[in-house]
């Protein structure tokens, strides 16, 4: 039997085989967290390259809505598993540590488990509405496709990001280059493939995802002796992420809707290819999500072990440092690329996507106060103060989409950055407060 060592090298317990090696300082996380995620997120961008230059605008509009649906239902997925499993698992060791781990796989399969009930009622509701001409039959064929489509992207995507989550979690970082690299090359070999025989659409696109991440199979059979399955311990860790998670529910549910209501609005004013340009926009602004990313994941893994070791003082310190740290880097990287994005957009996606120079400048701003909230939420997610969470993620909401949906009558997307901007802003003072004033209330 080996031993899981805390970060600062002390002994936590005895515990099982570890197959990978554990990152023992701050610096090895982030390479590896920052790298995985790069990989990650330049095989997701290329995939909308992709998708973007061999199909119409309209399909990588369809391609955005559809993902940005499935990344709504891994918000609410993080909140009740991962974020509770990252800050208990590293207070655990031994069989109580496997029994959580194997307890958080039976609470995302129940949890997939009614999507996927969801997803087959909503097919059979639409297919009745049409035919009753209730709904246009094209309409109600869409539904039904898309449907049955993302069954098998939901189990496997999120399969995929719960072992990546939990190996994060333990600070497991190469072990996610093993997971993700694989993954990531067969996803645009299936997508090229696709194209090359002519067969490329949004739902197309969708199942390639899917099949790519089928090796994900591989890595549950591997890691299976990791799990230990009680009903009882299924049942505590129920009610404990639970609570854990509550607030945390509301705060994704309420940031998630802000962010997909902005492609909600283009798409309800403008249509799909409207929605395929902005998407592009996006995506380019969005390329600095890989350190944006393995910043908010290894900050939330960071803060729970440095809470575990009892040094909320050095929490308060790094909280504050990262966050001029971000304000520095993001602030160059977004004005560089704000000033150059829109050639960007011509250059990778198209002529068909070109005039999309101010929208991404706008977008960049609103990117950089999205990076300024990380640490802090980070911070506060490891206090367990899920109810300041909650009110800043409403407070975005509200501040987004009551400031971009009449904005966008005047300045049409352009809009959509300025509405970021401000809200992200109003939820980073939101933070600040209540972090500030608990630790206030600890130093007195």
């Amino acid at each position: 039997m080996v031993q899981y060592s805390s970060p600062n090298g002390s002994v936590a317990g005895p515990t099982r085989q570890s197959r990978y090696p554990r990152a023992t300082t701050a610096g090895r996380s982030w390479f590896w967290a920052i790298t995985d995620q790069g990989i990650v997120s330049l095989a997701g961008f290329i995939a909308t390259v992709i998708i973007g230059r061999y199909c119409a605008p309209e399909q990588l509009g369809i391609y955005s809505v559809v993902i940005s649906g499935i990344w709504l239902l891994g918000g609410l997925l993080n909140a009740l598993i991962w974020v509770p499993y990252t800050s208990r698992a590293p207070q655990l060791s031994g069989k109580r540590l496997a029994r959580y781990a194997g307890s958080a796989l039976l609470h995302l399969t129940v949890l997939l488990a009614i999507c996927i009930g969801g997803l087959v009622l909503t097919a059979v509701i639409a297919e009745i509405l049409g035919q009753f001409s209730v709904i246009d039959v094209e309409v109600a064929n869409t539904i039904c496709t898309f449907g049955l489509t993302l069954m098998p992207v939901l189990i496997l995507l999120m399969l995929r990001t719960h072992l990546r989550r939990t190996a994060m979690a333990h600070l497991e970082m190469w072990r996610l280059w093993k997971i993700d690299i694989p993954i990531s090359a067969l996803h645009i070999v299936l997508l090229l493939l696709f194209a090359r025989l002519g067969v490329l659409t949004a739902s197309s696109g969708i199942l390639a995802m899917a099949m790519a991440c089928c090796l994900s199979l591989g890595w549950l059979v591997l890691l299976w002796d990791d799990f230990r399955f009680d009903w009882r311990s299924a049942r505590y860790y129920l009610f404990y992420n639970w609570r854990f998670g509550s607030w945390l529910v509301g705060a994704t549910l309420a940031w998630l809707l802000a962010q997909n209501a902005y492609r909600w609005l283009v798409w309800s004013l403008d249509g799909l290819s409207a929605l395929g340009e902005f998407s592009a926009a996006f995506y380019i602004a969005m390329s600095v999500s890989p350190l944006l990313l393995a910043i908010e994941n290894v900050t939330r893994a960071l803060a729970a072990n440095r809470l575990a070791e009892g040094q909320q003082g050095e929490l308060r310190r790094t909280t504050i440092k990262l966050t001029l740290i971000l304000a520095l880097v993001f602030g160059a990287l977004l004005t560089a690329l704000g000033f150059f994005g829109g050639e960007l957009v011509t250059t990778i996606y198209g002529e068909d996507y070109a005039g999309q120079h101010t929208v991404v400048a706008t977008l960049c701003l609103g990117t950089f106060f999205f990076a300024l909230n990380i640490p802090v939420d980070s911070a506060l997610l490891a206090l367990r103060r899920g109810q300041v969470v909650l009110a800043a993620s409403v407070t975005q909401l509200v501040l987004g989409v009551g400031i971009a949906a009449p904005l966008m009558l005047w300045l049409d997307t352009v809009a959509i950055g300025y509405a970021m901007a401000v809200s992200g802003f109003g939820g980073l003072i939101v933070r600040w407060y209540y972090f500030w004033r608990d630790q206030r209330d600890v130093s007195a």
